[in-house]
């Protein structure tokens, strides 16, 4: 198993890589173009450590734009399409439920603009 220093390089490597529009190949330092999640800001990541994967959930993109699509880290990005899916959402925040061994979503915005409505959900 990776040593926490290494998740955590990890994380912030696919962060900023998201932010990008941009992946990285896991053994090497070029940058590919690849299926990826557009640049946004102001979403929620999470390790998900059963799975050992990454798991990215909505956030906020240019002119307003609200996303609601969930991504998954597994080398590279795939996209998911879950039965169900809290509704689009930026400035949320995700943590992995160790005891029931899943991911919770808490709050959020209603929407991308500095008069939001912010949400008390999970």
């Amino acid at each position: 198993m990776p040593s926490l220093r290494m998740r955590v390089l990890t994380i912030l490597l696919v962060i900023f890589a998201a932010a990008q529009g941009c992946t990285l190949a896991a053994q090497t330092v070029n940058w590919l173009a690849a299926t990826t999640p557009a640049p946004r800001a102001s979403l929620g990541l999470v390790f998900d450590a059963a799975s050992h994967t990454t798991l990215m959930f909505g956030g906020a993109g240019d002119s307003g734009l609200t996303y609601g699509d969930t991504w998954i880290w597994l080398g590279g990005w795939l996209k998911l399409s879950p039965a169900t899916s809290p509704s689009a959402r930026p400035g949320h925040a995700m943590a992995y439920d160790e005891a029931a061994g899943n991911v919770v979503l808490f709050g959020g915005c209603s929407n991308n603009s500095p008069t939001c409505t912010y949400m008390n959900d999970t």
